[in-house]
């Protein structure tokens, strides 16, 4: 039997349960837990309806397949949670809001020299001009980056894909 009050048992219940706090407020059908360390009636609660949700075996108990789940999930909700990611050197953020087809900004620059950036590590195709304009080739490559990235493919740059470009962008560019 583990020591529950061992403090690196409650560590890790209150892992599990911010990972569940998280999911729970981008999908519904997850009840909200507190994260108090504290693996009672509530988090069972939670795991059982994300392990149901998920396809998992629905026993409330947090195995190691149901934590690769969770991680993975909760990635997915921090993606959506958190404020747009900065990059280096242009400290601009994408402020509320869309980018898309028609619109024309110092930012469209930006995402098209991170996008002929990224083409050399993902198929792209597209030669994109190097002007402020959303044309139809910067949506055709957005689309692709969605795409491979499995996010939707709408074709313009909200939050998600904009998050999604940063961090690739991030992982791919060669330092000056």
């Amino acid at each position: 039997m583990m020591n529950t009050e061992m403090p690196f048992y409650k560590e890790s219940v209150r892992q599990i349960q911010v990972y569940l706090y998280d999911i729970s407020r981008v999908d519904r059908d997850i009840p909200r837990v507190n994260p108090d360390g504290i693996y009672g009636s509530t988090t069972v609660e939670s795991v059982t309806a994300f392990q149901k949700k998920h396809g998992l075996t629905p026993d409330g108990r947090v195995n190691y397949e149901t934590f690769r789940k969770l991680s993975t999930e909760h990635e997915k909700a921090d993606m959506i949670l958190s404020a747009p990611k900065n990059i280096s050197p242009f400290d601009q953020v994408l402020k509320d809001g869309v980018t898309k087809v028609g619109d024309k900004s110092e930012l469209i620059t930006i995402v098209k020299i991170m996008l002929k950036a990224l083409g050399v590590s993902y198929p792209y195709g597209e030669e994109l001009n190097d002007d402020n304009v959303f044309d139809l080739d910067t949506e055709r490559a957005v689309r692709e980056f969605q795409f491979i990235h499995g996010i939707p493919t709408d074709g313009v740059i909200n939050k998600e894909t904009w998050n999604r470009l940063a961090l690739a962008y991030e992982k791919h560019r060669v330092p000056l």
